[in-house]
């Protein structure tokens, strides 16, 4: 895993922490990948736009089905875990 991508775990999990937990709104949930510098400075991995463009659709549903985005933070949270303590989870 490279670090940009080790950072951008490290927010994907913040940003659906807080939005599950209603500490930021479905706006805020959408300027925040809308802005992200992975984005906006056009480097991108394809596993870093990958993981961006999974959360975009999952935030863009009609009705946001917090189930998904818990198991996609459930994932992401293993890989986090997996590269920083070298656990299996």
């Amino acid at each position: 895993m490279t670090a940009r991508l080790y950072y951008l775990s490290k927010d994907i999990l913040r940003i659906i922490n807080e939005y599950t937990h209603e500490e930021i709104n479905h706006q805020d949930f959408l300027d925040w990948i809308k802005k992200h510098p992975c984005l906006t400075n056009n480097y991108c991995t394809k596993q870093e736009i990958k993981m961006l463009d999974t959360l975009n659709q999952m935030i863009n549903q009609k009705n946001i089905n917090k189930c998904d985005l818990t198991r996609f933070y459930q994932k992401i949270q293993q890989k986090y875990l997996k590269e920083k303590y070298g656990e299996s989870t």
